[in-house]
C-alpha cells in the first residue's frame, strides 16, 4: 500500500519530507458541537509528525475515533424516525428503485437509518427482499425473506435472517448499505468488521446505495486503504448523491 497517499487522506494530513502533519479537520458545519475536540484528539494522536513506518497504526486511531464520534453523532442527533421516511420516500420514488425487481439491504438496529419501511413497500410493490448473515473470518451472504419473522437476534445482535435461499446480486439490483460515515467520493466508513468491503470485492454486480443522515456526511475525504470499496451513491433526508 502506498503509505504517503493514505496518510495524507487520513483527515488533511499532509506529506513533507518524508514525515506527516496534521492538517485542518473540516466537519459538516451542522454538527461542529459534537465534533469539535475531533482535532486535538487526533493532533495528539499523530503527535506532530508521523512517519511512514507506523503509518499504518495511526490510521486504525483515526478511523477508530472517528467511529467513536460519529456514533455518537448519530445517537445524538434529533428526528431520526422522520429524517428516516424522508430517505425511505428517496428510495421508493427513485427510477432505480421502480426498475428493480431485487432489493438487498441491511436490518436497521440502533440508531441507524430504519429501513423496515422500505422492506414492507417492496413486498407489497412485489419485490424480492434479501438481507445479510454474517459468518466467520469477515464473510456475508444475503439471503431472501418473505417476512420479518424470518429474522432473529444473530452476531452483534443484529437481526438475521435464519437461513432460506443465498441471493447474490446481479445487474439492476439494488444493494443498501449502512455505515457511520461518508464522503463526497462515496468512501464509507463502516463499523469495522470488513464485511461489506469483502463482499463487494467479490460480487461487484448491482448499485450500491449507503442509507445515512445529513450529519454523517463527511466534508473531507476519509481515510481509505485498498481493500475499501467505494459507493455508488448515498442518499440522506436531503436526497441523492451520486
Amino acid at each position: 500500500m502506498a503509505w504517503s497517499a493514505a496518510c495524507r487522506r487520513a483527515c488533511g494530513c499532509f506529506c513533507s519530507g518524508g514525515n506527516f502533519s496534521l492538517g485542518r479537520l473540516c466537519l459538516a458545519a451542522s454538527e461542529k458541537s459534537l465534533w469539535q475536540e475531533t482535532a486535538s484528539v487526533l493532533a495528539n494522536l499523530f503527535g506532530g509528525g508521523v512517519s511512514g513506518s507506523v503509518c499504518d497504526r495511526r490510521l486504525d486511531a483515526v478511523k477508530k475515533e472517528l467511529r467513536q464520534r460519529a456514533l455518537a453523532t448519530r445517537n445524538a442527533l434529533e428526528k431520526r424516525e422522520e429524517k428516516s421516511r424522508q430517505i425511505a420516500a428517496h428510495i421508493l420514488e427513485s427510477a432505480a428503485y421502480q426498475n428493480t425487481e431485487r432489493i438487498f439491504t441491511f436490518v436497521s438496529m440502533g440508531s441507524e437509518v430504519e429501513t423496515e419501511e422500505i422492506i414492507r413497500q417492496a413486498w407489497q410493490d412485489g419485490k424480492a427482499v434479501a438481507v445479510p448473515k454474517t459468518e466467520k473470518h469477515r464473510e456475508m451472504h444475503f439471503y431472501e425473506i418473505r417476512s420479518l419473522a424470518e429474522l432473529s437476534e444473530g452476531r452483534f445482535g443484529v437481526r438475521e435472517p435464519k437461513g432460506g435461499a443465498v441471493c447474490v446480486p446481479k445487474e439492476g439490483d439494488l444493494l443498501l448499505v449502512p455505515g457511520l460515515l461518508f464522503d463526497g467520493k462515496k468512501n464509507r466508513l463502516g463499523y469495522g468488521g470488513g464485511y461489506y468491503d469483502t463482499y463487494f470485492a467479490k460480487h461487484k454486480e448491482g448499485k450500491r446505495i449507503g442509507l445515512a443522515f445529513a450529519a454523517q456526511r463527511f466534508a473531507e475525504e476519509l481515510p481509505t486503504e485498498e481493500t475499501d470499496v467505494p459507493l455508488d451513491a448515498v442518499i440522506t433526508e436531503n436526497g441523492w448523491e451520486e
